[in-house]
Parts: C-alpha cells; sequence; structure tokens
C-alpha cells in the first residue's frame, strides 16, 4: 500500500473517495484503501481474485478526501459519511433529505479478497449497498464487514474543486 498525505490535516479521519483512472494492466482492478487518519491514508489496487499476485501494472490513482459532514451550496446539498459493518448482505445506510446520486468506496482492508462498493438501491432516505466480490477464483463472495466512505448529494449541480497550493 501506498501512504498519501497532503501536508494539511482534518478534524477526524475524511472521508475517502477512490477510483483507478486508466487502463494499462489487462486485468481487472479496483481500489482499495485503508487507515484514513488526520494527515492521510493508504491506498492499493487489487486484481480479481484469479489474477491477484500482489503486482499490478503502474495504473493512475485518483482520490478525493472530504470532511465528514453535510451542507449546502445553493440548492446542492450533500453528505459526506462513513458507514461501518457493510458486507457482502444488503446493508442499509440511512440518509438525510433528498438524495438523488451517492458515489461510494470500501475503505478499509478486513478482507482479503477483492471487493467494492455496491449500490443495490437508493431512495430519498436510504443507500442499499453491499461489498462484493468477484467469482473469477472460485463461487465464495462471503466478505468481511468493512467501512464505506460515501458523498451522497441530492442533484445534478457542478461542483468545482481546486489545489489551494496553486493560489499561495
Amino acid at each position: 500500500m501506498e501512504g498519501k498525505s497532503r501536508g494539511r490535516s482534518f478534524d477526524d479521519a475524511p472521508v475517502v473517495l477512490s477510483q483507478v483512472q486508466t487502463k494499462y494492466g489487462s486485468e481487472f482492478v479496483t481500489m482499495r484503501q485503508n487507515n484514513a487518519s488526520l494527515t492521510g491514508f493508504d491506498v492499493t489496487m487489487q486484481e480479481e481474485q484469479a489474477t491477484n499476485m500482489g503486482s499490478h501494472a503502474t495504473e493512475t490513482l485518483g482520490w478525493i478526501a472530504i470532511e465528514a459532514g453535510s451542507g449546502s451550496i445553493d440548492t446542492f446539498e450533500w453528505t459526506a459519511a462513513h458507514a461501518s459493518g457493510i458486507d457482502h448482505t444488503t446493508g442499509t445506510i440511512a440518509l438525510d433529505g433528498s438524495v438523488t446520486d451517492v458515489v461510494g468506496s470500501v475503505s478499509t482492508y478486513f478482507g482479503n479478497d477483492p471487493g467494492w462498493a455496491r449500490g443495490l438501491g437508493l431512495s430519498g432516505s436510504s443507500l442499499s449497498v453491499q461489498v462484493q466480490e468477484d467469482t473469477s477464483a472460485d463461487a465464495e463472495v462471503i466478505h468481511a464487514a468493512e467501512k464505506v466512505d460515501y458523498f451522497a448529494f441530492n442533484s445534478s449541480s457542478v461542483v468545482y474543486g481546486y489545489d489551494d497550493d496553486l493560489f499561495v
């Protein structure tokens, strides 16, 4: 795993969302993150179970770390939070407000088999989610309970981000 830090700290462990942004390796790969703290987190890639031998082609990895909480900008309302205890069965995350979209990532590394957050349904007040495994090596899909970080929002507004180091 590779540690990431931005030189700033959070008040609490941040919500971290990550994604592989290139396709240099031919094998399926998912992101795994772990150990989010006030100053950083670990991130790695994990191939599907049949080819998961501990290495993968070099890829570009993208991530967002945001303070847990909620807020609004004009009509854009959002919540960034952690949900614990999400495993291979359907878990329900209670949501505030009228949520229309959610982005999420598994943010712990308790199950060794490759796994990712899979949304199974969204209503304005709840999200059904599970940690899904592949069946490339075997039919077993039982996964340990993980933490899922998520960013839920209520509209398709455009939200801009920037690196404030550019404005020093």
